[in-house]
């Protein structure tokens, strides 16, 4: 499993294993899950990817309860140097946003060289079965349970529990909401190719405008 910090990877790893037929291997396999794919023969790797906004919200909240910011805004944390030493050290991010860049663009490369599925979060969130359905097409495993078997809390490192899912925040159809100021520093940093890539809304469709 690999994806950026506050994408849902320990979530959905757990989905994973509840549904699949599959053995979820730990963060020792693959690389680390944060950073770019080691192939592993006989592995398959999913990333989950979050829309680059909500994402970027949820790690800046993350670090500020962390103790690894001193942003005192989140337009301030877009524009600041990336937060997490290795986060930072391993991808040679300047800031988040180039660090969601590089991330992405080294994971869509990997899948399109290996065993390497991308998921949406939004997409698990708004219907799991299809997300299953995809994973069961592409690689040779076969569904636990006749329905899909979700999750209704948010899952920490080691299964551990903390908290409900905010099934209505990451609904595949809620627009972002974002300031002005947050507006033009994300745009102005993000790559809208992978953007795009990814079925996400980019430019202006990115989200509607509040002050």
């Amino acid at each position: 499993m690999h994806g950026l910090l506050r994408t849902g990877t320990n979530y959905v790893s757990a989905l994973l294993g509840q549904n699949l037929d599959v053995v979820v291997l730990g963060p020792e396999k693959g690389g680390w899950k944060h950073g770019p794919i080691v192939t592993t023969a006989g592995v398959t790797v999913v990333v989950v990817v979050k829309n680059p906004y909500t994402w970027l919200d949820s790690f800046y909240r993350w670090e500020l309860y962390r103790q690894r910011t001193q942003a005192q805004t989140l337009a301030q944390f877009v524009s600041s140097p990336v937060s997490h030493p290795e986060l930072a050290r391993v991808w040679g991010a300047r800031d988040p946003i180039d660090a969601w860049n590089k991330a992405t663009a080294s994971w869509l490369a990997a899948a399109l060289e290996g065993d390497v599925l991308v998921v949406r979060y939004e997409d698990v969130i708004g219907d799991l079965g299809r997300v299953l359905d995809r994973f069961t097409a592409r690689f040779p495993t076969r569904r636990r349970h006749r329905r899909p078997v979700d999750i209704d809390y948010r899952v920490g490192p080691g299964s551990r529990k903390v908290g409900p899912v905010d099934r209505d925040r990451y609904r595949p159809d809620r627009p972002v909401e974002m300031d002005e100021e947050v507006r033009g520093l994300v745009l102005g940093r993000l790559d809208s190719g992978l953007v795009r890539a990814l079925g996400y809304p980019a430019g202006d469709d990115l989200g509607p405008r509040v002050s």
